[in-house]
């Protein structure tokens, strides 16, 4: 494949779902224009939230996860990890 494909995704929000939306519709853009691709890539983003009374959540990253400075995990990858 002769070209260079640049993939600008423009989001309003800045949670990890959102930023992981981007990756898999890039991925879902180029493999609909008929690009080539070796390997698709996913991505996935996930939050934990701790609260006074020690309950543990595990849930997507949103505003709430950040303000409350939750930690927050987002991994892209393909099958292969190379």
């Amino acid at each position: 494949y002769p070209y260079a494909v640049r993939v600008v995704s423009e989001i309003m929000e800045s949670n990890g779902s959102t930023s992981m939306a981007s990756v898999c519709g890039g991925t879902l853009a180029l493999l609909d224009a008929g690009v080539p691709m070796i390997r698709p890539v996913a991505g996935i983003s996930v939050g934990i939230n701790a609260s006074i009374n020690a309950s543990i959540n595990a849930r997507a990253v949103t505003g709430i996860t950040a303000a409350r400075g939750g930690v927050k995990h987002s991994a892209t990858g393909s099958r292969r990890a190379r």
